[in-house]
């Protein structure tokens, strides 16, 4: 059921006991409900404006459907938001990325740099060993 865009509100038990009563989509205008509007409508489901300023006890008590409390602006505002909170998260896992790659690189820079002070430093005790020798030879030379 569509009710008129004029009206301002939806006086008390309007609808009560409407049973065959299925979808009631209430225009922005209304920003009142009182109590027990739609009482024992027991197939209901009702679109609720955000204009609603004032609402009843037990407007829907008794039914069976639920209240679809949001409006399609309201819809896309939330949308928007989950949009632009996904787009927050993306960014900040690209940054993550951008500086683990940072990370690994330095680490792969520094594995490379201990690798050739180990080259240098097996350089460095092979041209000691190899002086020893030689001066062993000498040495030996020397005594006979």
């Amino acid at each position: 059921m569509k009710l008129n865009s004029k009206l301002k509100f939806i006086g008390k038990r309007a609808f009560a006991n409407c049973k065959h009563l299925e979808v009631v989509a209430i225009p922005s205008s209304v920003s009142r409900i009182d109590d027990e509007a739609f009482i024992n409508c027991v197939k209901l489901d009702i679109v609720l404006p955000k204009s609603i300023q004032i609402m009843g006890k037990d407007i829907i008590k008794n039914t069976l459907g639920e209240i679809l409390a949001i409006e399609r602006a309201e819809k896309e505002r939330i949308n928007k938001e989950k949009k632009a909170k996904e787009e927050a998260l993306k960014k900040e896992e690209a940054k993550r990325l951008t500086e683990l790659a940072k990370i690994e690189a330095e680490i792969a820079k520094i594995k490379k740099q201990e690798e050739e002070a180990k080259k240098l430093e097996e350089e460095r005790l092979a041209k000691i060993k190899a002086e020893e020798e030689k001066r062993k030879k000498e040495e030996a030379r020397l005594q006979k």
